[in-house]
């Protein structure tokens, strides 16, 4: 956390994330941010102008910068690959919320805490954010084990696994040629985020009424066929 003067501009944002890794030492961090898409696309070229104690280690490639999944959807078209916590390696089924959900707590800290000096504020804001974390780690226990929680996605995830391998043999005896296309453009993006994103479908100009019509063809030519 980290005082803004207007709104949370790039340099508030680099300075606060700075902050909080400079510590770090991993050889991949994946983080969220509602608007990592505008400001992280900025960082390593700004970073240069922080402290030189705040200065990070990491190589570019080693943060994985990525826009939560509940606001991913309100982004435009062009952020949503890219930004996906979906198409991450490493990321599972991560949703990335989680730094959003104290603001539940903490709006209801705004009256008290804007009168304050930076130094109780501070105090007062860590004390509310500890608290919310002291009061998730004792609900554990009205909870869902994470041990249950493995057993439970163990088989899941085998069957799940089970099924991909299927569908994915499906579709390379129907047309391998266009799935090892599909592979190679995946490959290529995931090292290279400029080139052209699989991920993305071209709008198609066929209308509803159009779909409908070609399926009821289909139908009828099948019917005709016997």
């Amino acid at each position: 956390m980290g005082d803004l003067q207007k709104g949370e501009q790039q340099c508030n944002m680099d300075y606060i994330f700075a902050s909080s890794v400079q510590n770090v030492r991993l050889h991949l961090l994946t983080i969220s941010y509602d608007v990592c898409c505008q400001w992280f696309t900025n960082f390593w070229t700004q970073q240069k102008f922080l402290p030189p104690h705040l200065l990070l280690v990491f190589p570019n490639s080693g943060i994985q910068a990525k826009v939560p999944k509940f606001h991913l959807s309100s982004h435009v078209k062009k952020c949503h690959a890219p930004f996906s916590l979906g198409y991450t390696l490493g990321a599972s089924r991560t949703d990335g919320e989680g730094v959003e959900q104290n603001w539940d707590e903490l709006n209801g800290q705004r009256p008290s805490t804007k009168e304050m000096g930076p130094g109780s504020r501070w105090d007062t804001l860590d004390d509310c954010c500890g608290h919310v974390n002291w009061r998730k780690t004792i609900g554990l226990d009205h909870r869902q084990s994470s041990l249950e929680e493995m057993l439970e996605a163990i088989p899941q995830a085998l069957r799940s696994r089970k099924d991909f391998i299927v569908f994915e043999e499906y579709l390379h005896e129907e047309d391998n040629d266009q799935v090892m296309q599909w592979e190679a453009e995946v490959a290529a993006w995931t090292e290279d985020e400029s080139l052209p994103d699989p991920y993305c479908v071209p709008p198609s100009d066929m209308t509803l009424a159009q779909v409908h019509l070609m399926l009821a063809e289909e139908d009828k030519k099948l019917v005709e066929e016997g």
